[in-house]
């Protein structure tokens, strides 16, 4: 029996076998010393998935297991450990929302085999350093036009099997709220005055108030 050569493969990864059995055997089986799985364990080239304490160990232990021949030789078995790199994790923090106009400070990070990570835009904004984890963005004028952008993380290439990594977040950017109390006017003293004011940008109402001690018909309005 030869159970094939050690491997290291990514923690993400299933890892196809290549047994081999000869001399009296006619077949084989594979056993494992973790709680992974295979697709089918009676076939020399099964597909071997590793379990979570397969993973939080760093390897594990599959034997290959001939079938008892026929006559005075025994079964045999033969080892084989596979190894698992730890994948690269990257976060890009939550959503979040700004005011046009400001600017706004990042919270990635990584983990697992990953050291590092860059920013990148869907849009036409700044970073201060893409290559710094607690950049912070500046939107453009089609981020603010648009009203968001999706700001995305991406971790280095760690060293071994697994690959780099992204994780995106949407920074919603809301319109800044616009108020006009219109123009100066002048009344006479016994008499009262309709206001003309308008708001814009964000803003859905608005309320008056008045240096004086006068009063308004309706200040909401």
């Amino acid at each position: 029996a030869d159970a094939g050569i050690p491997a290291t493969i990514c923690a993400s990864a299933c890892q196809a076998l290549s047994g081999l059995v000869g001399g009296g055997a006619t077949s084989g089986s594979w056993t494992t010393a973790g709680d992974g799985i295979f697709d089918n364990v009676n076939i020399l080239n099964a597909t071997y998935c590793p379990g979570t304490n397969d993973i939080s160990g760093g390897s594990v232990t599959l034997t290959l297991t001939t079938n008892d021949p026929v006559g005075p030789c025994p079964a045999v078995s033969n080892n084989i450990v596979i190894s698992f790199d730890p994948v690269a994790i990257a976060n890009a923090g939550v959503d979040s929302v700004i005011c046009a106009g400001s600017t706004y400070t990042l919270s990635g990070s990584v983990s697992g085999s990953a050291s590092s990570g860059s920013w990148t835009t869907s849009g036409d904004g700044t970073f201060n350093n893409a290559n710094l984890l607690n950049a912070t963005y500046t939107p453009g004028p089609n981020d603010i036009l648009m009203g968001s952008v999706t700001l995305t993380l991406t971790t280095n290439d760690p060293v071994g099997p697994c690959l780099a990594v992204s994780a995106t977040m949407t920074l919603t950017i809301n319109a800044p709220a616009t108020v006009n109390a219109g123009a100066a006017g002048s009344v006479c003293a016994d008499s009262v005055y309709t206001l003309s004011g308008t708001i814009g940008g964000t803003a859905t109402s608005a309320t008056w108030s008045t240096a004086g001690n006068g009063t308004f018909g309706n200040a909401n309005a």
